[in-house]
Order: structure tokens, then sequence, then C-alpha cells
């Protein structure tokens, strides 16, 4: 019996395969994380390219009403869908001068992160120009 025992100890097969199921898990999660985090920036550089064209047309375009702006900023948000992102502007006067503040949010539900109870990654941009008479 103690030779049987002895021999299964330093039997070694089967080990690469249990290795790798304790590994891959581990190595699946970190490249999804890696995947997505580079899928949350491609989404925030999508949104801060639409707050700075709606904040370019409002400076070339003074009469623009708010909801133009809006617009402006809603056809070029192209990485979401554009329901999905909450667009605000704001009339400001800063040093007795009226500018025009944009903001963009977006609640980012990452895939990775509803295995670790983490699923809404706020994603806000703006930009304020001023709003030349």
């Amino acid at each position: 019996m103690k030779i049987k025992t002895l021999q299964f100890v330093k039997n070694q097969q089967g080990t690469t395969m249990m290795e790798f199921a304790l590994a891959a898990p581990l190595l699946l999660l970190l490249l999804f994380g890696i995947f997505e985090t580079g899928h949350l920036y491609y989404i925030r550089s999508n949104l801060q390219h639409a707050v700075y064209t709606a904040a370019r047309y409002a400076m070339m375009n003074a009469t623009a009403s708010n909801s133009t702006i809006s617009q402006k900023a809603s056809e070029k948000v192209t990485a979401v869908s554009a329901g999905a992102v909450t667009i605000s502007i704001q009339d400001q006067m800063v040093g007795g001068k009226p500018y025009k503040q944009i903001s963009l949010a977006y609640n980012f539900s990452s895939v990775v992160g509803s295995l670790i109870n983490y699923t809404n990654i706020p994603i806000n941009v703006q930009s304020s120009v001023p709003a030349l008479p």
C-alpha cells in the first residue's frame, strides 16, 4: 500500500491541465479587463470629440439655440447610442462675459465589472466656450 501511495504522489500526469484550469480564469479576467478598459477610453474619446464639436459650433454660430447645439453633439456620438448620453448646456457668466458650458454624461456598463459588482462607471466630459455676440 505504501508503494502505491508513493507512485501516486510521484505521478506528474495531468498537472499541466490542473495548473491551466487554475490560471485560465484569472488570465481571461485580465484579458477582458484590458479590452473593457480600451472600450471605455474609446467611448470617452468619442464623447470628448462630440463635446468639442458642439463647442466649436456654439462659438462659430453665436445665435444658435441650445437645442441646436445639443443636436450637433448628439450627431457626433457614434460609440454608443445617442439616447443613452445625457447632454446639458448651461449659460454662465464668467468675469462678466457670457459662456456656454456643454456637458455630456454616460454610464459605462462593463461586462467584467459585473463579475466584481462594479457595473456603472460614469463618464463625464465638458467644454466651456465664450458665447460671442
